[in-house]
């Protein structure tokens, strides 16, 4: 059976989208209910259907009338569907090279590692920054930049990343 033409528009009326399925409303609703779907609604509080919502519906009366599907099984399939939609990206990278690259990403956080110490001594004279070691053994930097902003960087063996804290400048343990 051939694909009905959809109307070029946003949202679908529960009528319009019966009348595309080739089935009554009460059976888009009985559909909705069964497969959890939820569309929105409008100002007067009727329901309106999206792109998605239609082609999902498109694809249980697919499953049901073509494939001849019974309710728990178009249910599994559209699962198994949408399991298949969500699972990783492939960026098409090899292993080998994959690898090598998180070698050298973590190579180099090492070195920045090392370099922390006197950096943090040094700038911590300033006055206007802190250095403090944790209680599981990681360092933590901030650099106060005025009274409302607290900019700073947590350092620690398996972590690292950039931190902004709005904390009237005291710090953060």
């Amino acid at each position: 059976m051939t694909r009905p033409a959809i109307p070029d528009k946003f949202y679908f009326k529960i009528g319009e989208v019966g009348e595309i399925l080739g089935v009554q409303p009460y059976v888009v609703r009985f559909w909705e209910s069964e497969f959890r779907l939820t569309p929105t609604k409008n100002r007067s509080k009727h329901r309106v259907y999206n792109r998605q919502e239609l082609d999902t519906l498109l694809e249980i009366r697919r499953l049901l009338y073509e494939e001849r599907f019974t309710i728990e099984g178009a249910k599994k399939k559209l699962k198994d569907a949408l399991k298949k939609k969500t699972k990783q990206l492939d960026l098409g990278l090899e292993e080998k090279s994959h690898k090598v690259l998180l070698q050298r990403v973590k190579k180099d956080l090492g070195k920045i590692r090392e370099m922390l110490p006197t950096w943090s001594s040094s700038k911590c004279s300033a006055g206007n920054t802190s250095a403090r070691t944790t209680s599981n053994g990681s360092r933590t930097i901030s650099a106060a930049h005025d009274a409302t902003m607290d900019i700073g960087l947590h350092f620690s063996p398996r972590f690292a990343a950039r931190r902004i804290s709005r904390d009237n400048g005291r710090g953060y343990g």
